[in-house]
């Protein structure tokens, strides 16, 4: 699995650009578990498509507004609606 955290750059000087990315990317970008605000200025999401992920990551990044991570793991199963922490090798 892939979890891919999404964090909005320059947050405290600029409009929230979370919920408009959060709409966008669930919409069209296949997710185990979907696009969700973690806290503030972040976004994460599980993907099982290294592809798609290191794609979307890499066109996050360029645009300038977004600093991307990308974790690679195993995930417990059934995923949680929600992370609530951080326990799993991929978060």
């Amino acid at each position: 699995m892939i979890v891919l955290t999404i964090d909005q750059r320059r947050s405290r000087s600029s409009d929230d650009k979370v919920q408009a990315l959060i709409e966008q990317a669930n919409a069209t970008v296949p997710v185990v578990r979907p696009f969700q605000r973690t806290a503030g200025d972040e976004v994460q999401a599980v993907l099982d498509d290294a592809s798609e992920a290191i794609r979307l990551a890499v066109m996050m990044a360029a645009s300038g507004d977004w600093s991307v991570g990308l974790g690679f793991g195993q995930v417990e199963t059934p995923l949680a609606k929600r992370d609530s922490g951080r326990s799993r090798t991929s978060f």
